[in-house]
């Protein structure tokens, strides 16, 4: 409910960019920013030490982003948005929210927001130790269900993005080849499969990819993608 709160918030009092397909937008702003997606999909990539690309989130309608970048500090530089998709998103500085008339909430739904992107990042990092590499590409698979998945009358659950293997890879730390030697298995034991047609992945059996990593059941604003 907070989410949503915020997220009104920044459209009601923020500015509309739009970026086009295949569009970079650097994180290297002198103010803090929040964004609201309208439209689109865009992935946060960053760059590793070793110049290796990285996904840490996805972003569709309804999704909030903070920006806390700080020009001064090289690292920043590094996060960056690449837009899949034609992106409409809602920007505002975090000090121009706060000089509007709705300032006395905005502080209190900033914390919950960060709060809880806490939670899931050192849930996700958790994931990724106990369990492998597997494990992670598993852990994320359940998180882009949860964000993206769309039930089929058959009972299979379609996540309803475009999403590749080497985009699986750069979610997950790992290669490309690798990733694929994994969904070849989970394939084959008819726990996933790939719809050609649309270019999307279907889970076929959700609770025997939850068994592999002794899924907990989280809350699933704590286990999600975006």
């Amino acid at each position: 409910m907070s989410n949503q709160m915020l997220y009104h918030l920044i459209k009601q009092y923020g500015q509309v960019r739009t970026f086009k397909a295949n569009e970079i937008h650097h994180l290297n702003d002198t103010s803090s920013n929040l964004y609201a997606f309208e439209q689109g999909l865009a992935f946060l990539k960053q760059l590793d030490r070793k110049g290796k690309e990285l996904i840490s989130n996805i972003y569709i309608k309804g999704a909030i982003f903070i920006d806390m970048s700080d020009s001064s500090n090289s690292f920043n530089s590094k996060y960056y948005f690449y837009f899949k998709e034609t992106t409409v998103v809602y920007q505002i500085s975090i000090d121009a929210l706060k000089e509007t008339d709705d300032n006395t909430q905005i502080t209190e739904l900033i914390f919950q927001y960060t709060n809880n992107e806490m939670t899931k990042k050192e849930l996700k990092l958790r994931d990724y130790l106990f369990n492998g590499k597997k494990g992670a590409l598993l852990s994320n698979i359940i998180r882009l269900t949860n964000s993206f998945g769309v039930y089929q009358k058959d009972g299979n659950i379609l996540i309803d993005i475009i999403i590749t293997h080497e985009d699986l890879a750069q979610m997950c730390g790992m290669s490309r080849e690798r990733v694929t030697k994994y969904i070849s298995k989970l394939k084959a034991e008819n726990t996933l499969k790939y719809d050609k047609n649309v270019k999307k992945f279907i889970v076929k059996d959700l609770s025997s990819i939850k068994s592999q990593i002794s899924c907990e059941n989280c809350p699933t604003n704590l286990c999600t993608i975006s």
